[in-house]
C-alpha cells in the first residue's frame, strides 16, 4: 500500500455513501464503493451485512493469497473490507481465449483448497435453510421443498468433496490487469462442493466460450468428480441461485419475482427434481398466483419482447454443451 494512501480506515468508513452505513444485520447483500482519498489514491469498499461475514471473507483472500490474485486487500474495519482499486483492461480477439482459459485453470485453483469432510455437512444444513426460506417467501410449496430436498439427498455423493468455490464465474467478474489474470469480485467466494462454479458458466456462456474455460479447468486438475456428479453440482447450485435472488428480494430489489432467470431456475429445479411436467406447471401456477403482477409482466416481455428475453435468459446456449473430453 503506497504511503500517500496508508489513511485511517475508520476515517474513510466516516466519508462513504449513506447507504453503505444503513445495514442493520438484516440486509441481505455486501455493496460496494469506490472512493476516491485526498491523496488521489483509488480505493474500493465492500461493506457486508455483519462483521462475521467480513471477517469470513478477509481469512479466505489471506488464505488464497499468493495463488489466486485478487485487487489487493488493505485493511478492514468493523464490516468493512478495503482493497486497492484496479484498473482493468478490455479483452478482445484471440485473447479472449485465452481469458476464459484463465478462468477455468483460476476455478481449478480455487479447488485446491479443500476443506475437511464435515465440512459437507454444514452444507446441507445451509441447502435446508434455503429450502426453508423459499418455501416460507412463497418461492416454492410445501410438496417442492420436500422434492427438491429428497432430489437433494439422492443425488448427493456419498463422499463429497468440499472445497472453495466461486459461484459467479463469468467474465465480468474477472479482469486483465497488466500481465496478471485477476478475480475481481471476492463476494461470490466461499466453501462449496467442488465444481459448482462451473455450472452457471456452462448454462450461459457460449459453447465455445464455455469449452475453453472447462479446458482450463482440466489442464491443472482432473473433472471425474464434477462429470459423474453434474446433475448434484447443477441441482446444488440452482437451488443456491434461487436463495440469492430471494436475498436480493429482501435487500429491496425491484421485480424479482418476474425475473426470466429466477423462472428458469426454478423450473430446471423442479425438472431435475420430478419424473414428470405435471408437477412442474403445478409448482409454476402456484407462483403465478402467489405473484400474480409479476408473473403478467414476465409474460408480457415474453409476448412483446421475445428475443430480449431470450438473450437475458440465455435460452441461445442453455445446456447446449456436453460435457466431453472429445468436445475440447
Amino acid at each position: 500500500m503506497p504511503k500517500d494512501a496508508n489513511i485511517e480506515l475508520r476515517a474513510l468508513v466516516g466519508s462513504l455513501p449513506a447507504s453503505l452505513h444503513s445495514a442493520d444485520g438484516e440486509r441481505a447483500l455486501p455493496q460496494v464503493a469506490i472512493v476516491d482519498t485526498p491523496s488521489g489514491h483509488r480505493l474500493k469498499v465492500r461493506a457486508y451485512p455483519t462483521e462475521s461475514w467480513a471477517m469470513r471473507q478477509e481469512q479466505i483472500l489471506r488464505r488464497i493469497s499468493g495463488k489466486v490474485k485478487t485487487p489487493e486487500l488493505l485493511g478492514r474495519f468493523d464490516r468493512f473490507l478495503v482493497f486497492d482499486h484496479l484498473e482493468v483492461q478490455e479483452v478482445s480477439g484471440d485473447r479472449a481465449l485465452e481469458f476464459y482459459d484463465s478462468i477455468g485453470r483460476t476455478l481449478s485453483d480455487l479447488a485446491s483448497f479443500r476443506y475437511p469432510a464435515t465440512e459437507a455437512e454444514q452444507l446441507d444444513i445451509e441447502v435446508a435453510t434455503w429450502l426453508k426460506d423459499l418455501r416460507q417467501a412463497g418461492f416454492v410449496s410445501a410438496w417442492g421443498e420436500e422434492s427438491l430436498w429428497l432430489e437433494y439427498r439422492r443425488l448427493r455423493p456419498e463422499r463429497p468433496r468440499v472445497s472453495l468455490g466461486y459461484w459467479d464465474a463469468m467474465p465480468h467478474n474477472f479482469g486483465q490487469v497488466g500481465d496478471e489474470f485477476v478475480l475481481l469480485d471476492e463476494k461470490h467466494l466461499q466453501p462449496s462442493f467442488e465444481g459448482v462454479g462451473l455450472i452457471k458458466p456452462s448454462l450461459l456462456l457460449r459453447p465455445e466460450s464455455f469449452a475453453r474455460v472447462l479446458a482450463g479447468y482440466r489442464r491443472k486438475r482432473s473433472s471425474d468428480f464434477i462429470d459423474e456428479h453434474r446433475r448434484f453440482l447443477k441441482l446444488y447450485y440452482l437451488l443456491g441461485a434461487l436463495h440469492y435472488y430471494l436475498m436480493r428480494m429482501r435487500d429491496g430489489a425491484k421485480g424479482i419475482p418476474g425475473n426470466a432467470r429466477l423462472r428458469s431456475y426454478r423450473w430446471q429445479a423442479f425438472r431435475l427434481s420430478t419424473r414428470g411436467l405435471r408437477p412442474c406447471f403445478l409448482e409454476s401456477a402456484r407462483f403465478t398466483l402467489k405473484f400474480p403482477l409479476h408473473s403478467l409482466r414476465f409474460v408480457v416481455l415474453k409476448l412483446v419482447h421475445p428475443m430480449t428475453w431470450r438473450k437475458l435468459l440465455g435460452l441461445e446456449s442453455l445446456e447446449r454443451y456436453p460435457w466431453t473430453d472429445s468436445a475440447t
